[in-house]
């Protein structure tokens, strides 16, 4: 999401809110993602005013749609007779032929955790898996 934010800043310096729309997986849909809003608005200078998760089991959604998209572009890409399988030959897939409107790709290596470094904690937040939609208020208390 941070990577996202500076880009979208780069390209669009007057920028100050954002909505993110995302799938539903696990990964996303947790304490963690919602409650790394404030430092991420903070850090990027782009105020996150909402997150909406896909609701599950709710047909397909924006982001499956162009997931499916995507598929299909990489397929025709190996079909033309070029590997993929590692990042770097999936990014070349999703831009050949001039890429695909509305997606942009980057390869990005996860930092490794020093050793001895203390450990990223996960936050367990019962129930959160049941909301799909949270705003962020300006208030202050």
């Amino acid at each position: 999401m941070e990577l996202v934010l500076k880009s979208l800043k780069e390209q669009h310096p007057d920028m100050t809110d954002v909505y993110f729309r995302q799938d539903n997986a696990g990964c996303y849909h947790c304490a963690n993602t919602i409650l790394s809003c404030n430092s991420l608005s903070e850090k990027t200078g782009i105020r996150i005013r909402q997150i909406d998760f896909s609701h599950p089991q709710g047909g397909k959604g924006a982001c499956d749609r162009k997931a499916a998209h995507i598929k299909s572009h990489v397929r025709r890409f190996i079909d033309e007779g070029n590997s993929v399988t590692t990042p770097q030959e999936f990014l070349e897939a999703i831009e050949s032929r001039g890429g695909i409107a509305g997606v942009r790709v980057v390869v990005v290596r996860a930092q490794k955790e020093r050793s001895g470094s203390s450990k990223r904690s996960t936050v367990k937040w019962e129930g959160i898996s049941s909301f799909d939609n949270f705003s962020f208020s300006l208030e202050k208390n």
